[in-house]
């Protein structure tokens, strides 16, 4: 799969307890990726190896390896928790590791990719 042929809302499930969602550009363009996760770091790396984006890790201050916020090809602007009551999203809380919230700017861009999706912040 590529950029051009991904879906720009993707809900996962990755044996987690909680929806995490991640707000990323990847060349450019606006992904939100939300899933069953336990780390927000599971999330973004699933999105980079569905899509074969090459990423450097690091260790964070839980102990935990995970892709940086930041690639060559892809730059990270929200993370938290997501509330799902299909069509609507709501986002909101933080990531303790990454130490981003919802990034409305980038909430904006991706409107005209969401279809049914009813996204908000709150």
């Amino acid at each position: 799969m590529d950029v051009n042929t991904a879906e720009r809302i993707q809900i996962v499930d990755l044996d987690g307890i909680i929806n995490k969602f991640v707000q990323l550009y990847i060349e450019n363009e606006p992904f939100l990726i939300i899933g069953k996760a336990n780390y927000h770091g599971q999330v973004l790396m699933h999105i980079l190896e569905i899509i074969n984006i090459p990423f450097e890790s690091e260790k964070f201050s839980s102990g935990i390896i995970f892709p940086k916020k930041q690639g060559e090809l892809y730059n990270v602007t929200g993370m938290g928790a997501a509330s799902i009551n299909l069509p609507k999203i709501k986002l909101y809380d933080d990531s303790f590791d990454y130490r981003l919230s919802p990034d409305k700017k980038h909430l904006e861009k991706l409107k005209p990719h969401c279809g049914e999706y009813k996204i908000s912040i709150f």
